[in-house]
């Protein structure tokens, strides 16, 4: 029986290289099987294949769902072959043929079958969403007094809930969201390297590498999980909101717009899933900014 063991605990690099023997299958003429115990032809190849496991990059379904999958690349005999991609919560979502026949001297020259495009396969649509916990949001009003409304920042661990507990200028607001989905949201902080004192999340892959480039923010990581809003129609009317994928609601972003002529206080967005919330504080002064990411109903 040929088989390969997959690590429960993959890192970004981690390699297997194994030797494999192969039967031809001589019921068929276009398929090639592995030695299966089953009393067929003998041995006829042993080829080595090289698996990679690579970091977790971005990919979208059928319908433009944006969902995190770690590629599973496989050569066979030193030349690109085949790559798998396993979603997070999704398992395997993806095939993409690496083959090309300018490889074909690096197998045997009776070896009769290599991988198509016609055999790739990619998600069609995201299920809904893993509740994964809560993200709370606090406020600060003491330390931040020219803020329209106060500074905003948001929880999305026991510890980080029990830090802010711990300080008597920030409270709780009483909103919150559920954090579960296919996407990572990345979070910014200025303060520590010179910028504003404010933090900052997103789940846009572009936007989350264009700001590690800004030398004023501190990445901190991937924060919690979240489902990107789906892409708009090319024919959408101007003004239309995205709409989220199944299972998930919007969870729309304002702007306190302290980058605005004459405005003397810091940076900061709010986060939250209620239009009511939004048009008071765009009463107040705040930038609506839509719909930035998706959280579960």
């Amino acid at each position: 029986m040929e088989h390969s063991s997959i690590p429960f605990n993959v890192a970004s690099g981690h390699q297997i290289v194994e030797d494999n023997q192969w039967r031809y299958d001589a019921t068929s003429t276009t398929s090639c099987t592995p030695n299966f115990g089953f009393g067929l032809a003998p041995i006829r190849w042993t080829l080595e294949d090289k698996i990679t496991f690579n970091a977790p990059i971005r990919r979208k379904a059928l319908d433009g769902g944006e969902f995190d999958a770690s590629p599973m690349v496989i050569e066979r005999a030193g030349a690109p072959w085949i790559t798998y991609y396993w979603g997070y919560k999704l398992g395997l979502v993806e095939s993409q043929s690496d083959w090309t026949d300018a490889n074909r001297s690096k197998l045997p020259a009776d070896w009769p079958v290599f991988p198509t495009a016609e055999d790739n396969f990619k998600l069609t649509t995201l299920p809904p969403p893993w509740m994964e916990g809560e993200v709370t949001e606090y406020v600060n009003t003491a330390d931040f007094p020219r803020q329209p409304d106060g500074q905003y920042f948001y929880a999305a661990t026991d510890a980080d809930r029990a830090a802010l507990d711990g300080i008597a200028t920030w409270r709780r607001t009483g909103n919150s969201f559920k954090q579960g989905g296919y996407v990572s949201v990345c979070r910014f902080y200025g303060g520590a390297n010179g910028g504003p004192n404010t933090h900052f999340y997103s789940a846009d892959a572009t936007e989350c590498n264009w700001l590690k480039g800004i030398s004023f923010l501190a990445y901190e990581g991937q924060t919690f999980r979240v489902n990107k809003p789906l892409p708009l129609a090319a024919n959408a009317p101007a003004g239309t909101q995205p709409s989220c994928p199944a299972g998930s609601k919007p969870l729309y972003r304002l702007y306190n717009n302290a980058s605005a002529p004459g405005k003397s206080y810091v940076s900061n967005h709010r986060y939250v899933t209620s239009r009511t919330t939004v048009e008071a504080a765009v009463a107040i002064g705040w930038l609506d900014e839509g719909v930035g990411m998706c959280v579960p109903e």
